[in-house]
């Protein structure tokens, strides 16, 4: 099993994450017999990136395989001055329950 580290969002991971909020939402879906989403492919999910990069105190964190460095699952945060609000968190299928998401 590979080992992954949490760190911040960079803009060169923004095709990668939208590929993986499109599939694991798609997937979820498709598995509670809800039929795909996102059907126009990852190039509909890259708003996300660019919503949360745009709000004052929003960022992403993404799950970074330690050894092929690819981009295993993806969570963004709000910061408010009382509390903080996750936004949209997926993990690639391929990787669920192995504590990405957790």
């Amino acid at each position: 099993m590979s080992t992954f580290t949490i760190r911040h969002m960079r803009e060169r991971d923004k095709w990668a994450v939208a590929k993986v909020i499109c599939l694991s939402t798609s997937t979820w879906y498709q598995a509670h017999n809800m039929g795909p989403r996102f059907l126009g492919g990852p190039k509909t999910t890259e708003f996300y990136y660019d919503i949360y990069h745009t709000l004052p105190g929003s960022y992403g964190l993404v799950a970074d395989d330690d050894v092929s460095h690819n981009i295993l699952g993806s969570c963004f945060v709000h910061e408010r001055p009382t509390h903080m609000s996750l936004g949209i968190m997926n993990v690639h299928p391929s990787y669920a329950n192995r504590g990405i998401g957790s």
